[in-house]
């Protein structure tokens, strides 16, 4: 056999095993080729769920800023809160104190809004609402737990600031009366302020004591600037767009406090009973009241109606003023029915009654009368259709 066969078997072999052809693999274990492994997939963590959902009230005005008398929409939408849900409405009063009567103890109580209709439905409420009185307020809408809020402003009249001059033209006047206080007081009270077109001012002062009072009414009179710089604070304070009343329905036996203003454009009166009323009511009022800081003279009337009655309590007064009837001219029994007085008769009487108004009391020799002086165009009760004082004298 030639040499180069074994030569040719080598290299057969060599080949072979260089090309790695995989071979199944048998029981005797002579030739074994491992399958290749197989790929393992990394498996990444869940991602969770990212909501789009904003859950929340949306709230818009027709108008946020209107005038006494406008009439606005304010509307509330729910975006993205799950149904069934219910829409809550409320008013908040900035700054004020008070409540409004009508409406007490209810969401939508206001002293500057009124709500006059209310409509809801499965997306939105839209209230419709009326301007009232000056002031702002905050009108929250709710629903699920979202709310939101939007402020809406009512803004007073601005009148021009032009009166009627003449001297009987009465333009400005403040009374606080009665409540529960006797006929006599309430026949006696003048004013707390009036103020008339010429710039004449008349107020009242009370003193009080342990066992009585006493008043003085002042007069003085105010210069053009004057009066424009009162009835300026007056508008600037809000007075036109106050409501004309505040009244706190759960009191008794209090006296109404009423403040009247008159320009040329318009005129206004706000009365309050017992609370209510904006603060800067109540420092407009006491500032007029107390006659604007000026110093004043006693008033003396220059004609007076009086009216006598027998008291009908059996104790002596503590303070009657005598009464002579030889030097005044007549008896106090002939006033039982009124008389009108003037001159030193009606200075007697006008200070007894504002040595006590409550309980002013004159005595003639051993008879006590109770006496009311009413003063024409001053005092709160105007005296009966007049006579001719003269004649009547």
């Amino acid at each position: 056999m030639p040499k180069f066969t074994c030569w040719s078997l080598l290299i057969i072999i060599s080949t072979v095993s260089c090309a790695r052809i995989p071979v199944t693999p048998t029981t005797t274990g002579l030739v074994s080729t491992p399958e290749p492994p197989t790929a393992i997939s990394a498996v990444p963590d869940a991602i969770p769920s990212v909501s789009t959902l904003d859950p929340h009230i949306e709230i818009f005005a027709s108008a946020t800023t209107l005038n006494i008398g406008d009439v606005i929409t304010v509307t509330g939408q729910a975006v993205d809160i799950e149904l069934p849900y219910y829409f809550h409405s409320g008013f908040e009063d900035q700054g004020m104190t008070g409540d409004d009567d009508e409406n007490k103890g209810l969401p939508y109580a206001s002293q500057v809004l009124r709500l006059i209709a209310l409509k809801d439905d499965d997306r939105q409420t839209v209230l419709t609402i009326h301007g009232q009185s000056t002031g702002s307020t905050r009108i929250t809408i709710s629903a699920k737990g979202q709310s939101e809020s939007l402020l809406i402003t009512v803004l007073p009249p601005y009148p021009e600031i032009k009166w009627d001059t003449r001297p009987e033209a009465l333009i400005v006047r403040g009374t606080q009366c009665c409540g529960y206080v006797s006929g006599t007081f309430i026949q006696n009270y003048i004013p707390d302020v009036k103020i008339w077109g010429d710039g004449r001012i008349i107020w009242t002062q009370y003193s009080f004591t342990q066992n009585t009072s006493r008043r003085r009414v002042l007069e003085a009179h105010l210069t053009p600037e004057q009066m424009t710089e009162l009835l300026q604070r007056a508008v600037n304070d809000g007075f036109f767009g106050w409501k004309d009343e505040y009244i706190e329905p759960d009191a008794y036996d209090y006296p109404y406090q009423c403040l009247s203003i008159g320009l040329a454009s318009m005129s206004k009166m706000v009365c309050e009973y017992a609370e209510g009323a904006p603060q800067a009511y109540h420092t407009l009022y006491d500032y007029l009241a107390d006659g604007i800081g000026m110093r004043g003279t006693d008033f003396g009337p220059t004609q007076g109606y009086l009216d006598t009655t027998l008291p009908n309590y059996g104790n002596q007064p503590s303070t009657p003023t005598p009464w002579l009837t030889d030097s005044l001219g007549f008896s106090l029994s002939e006033a039982t029915d009124g008389k009108w007085i003037e001159g030193e008769a009606l200075a007697l009487a006008w200070r007894a009654v504002n040595a006590n108004p409550w309980e002013a009391t004159l005595q003639e020799g051993e008879v006590y009368y109770l006496i009311t002086v009413k003063i024409p165009g001053f005092s709160e009760m105007e005296p009966p259709p007049s006579l001719s004082l003269r004649g009547e004298l």
